[in-house]
């Protein structure tokens, strides 16, 4: 198998706007009020979350969101801009918003993760997106 896929064919790349697009999946973590503790990342390819009907997220849009970008590169290799800088933000966010922080090198690993699983979904280099 060759790393990174080769960009699906299912997507015009020279129109690829800003939308929503089923890819293989996402990654989960979840953190554990007795251990203080978040799991190691999962990838997951059911789209929808399973969430309690009592989050705060549903019931008081308490939820923080972090987005980045992976681009290719002139050599079809997969770059990430700045993750580190990422999991940061998230972090001063669940501060601000009274939720456990995700440990840097966690939310870095899950975005890692997702993007290697999502690799055939990264445009190609000529395209100028991420």
């Amino acid at each position: 198998m060759v790393f990174p896929p080769p960009p699906v064919d299912t997507i015009d790349w020279n129109d690829i706007g800003f939308k929503v697009r089923e890819v293989n999946g996402h990654i989960e973590c979840h953190y554990s009020k007795k251990t203080g503790q978040w799991t190691a990342p999962k990838f997951v390819t059911d789209p929808f979350l399973r969430i309690h009907g009592m989050a705060p997220g549903l019931n008081y849009g308490q939820q923080a969101y972090e987005g980045l970008k992976a681009f290719r590169t002139p050599k079809n290799t997969i770059q990430i801009f700045r993750p580190s800088k990422n999991a940061l933000r998230m972090q001063h966010s669940a501060d601000f918003i009274s939720i456990p922080q995700i440990p840097e090198d966690i939310f870095v690993e899950a975005v890692h993760a997702a993007v290697a699983l999502n690799a055939a979904h990264v445009p190609p280099f000529e395209t100028g997106a991420a």
